[in-house]
């Protein structure tokens, strides 16, 4: 993923935030796959696709999918 891959400017490192897993989403995603072990190479198809996505229809597309109040 190209946005994970930028240094910091100045080579500074910024303090990293722990993030819950409840609010990426991905822990669902992995934990479906733990025991086949190749998750790593999974989680990077899924956020390349991710990242095509967005440049081809724009952050519009996420936001409404996330802000969606229907369930299945």
């Amino acid at each position: 993923y190209k946005g994970m891959a930028a240094p910091a400017p100045g080579g500074a490192q910024s303090p990293r935030k722990p993030v819950s897993p409840q609010n990426t989403g991905f822990s669902q995603i992995q934990a479906r796959n733990l025991g086949e072990g190749g998750s790593a190479q999974q989680m990077s198809v899924l956020l390349s696709w991710h990242e095509r996505l967005v440049e081809l229809t724009g952050t519009g597309s996420i936001v409404r999918v996330m802000t969606d109040r229907r369930t299945v």
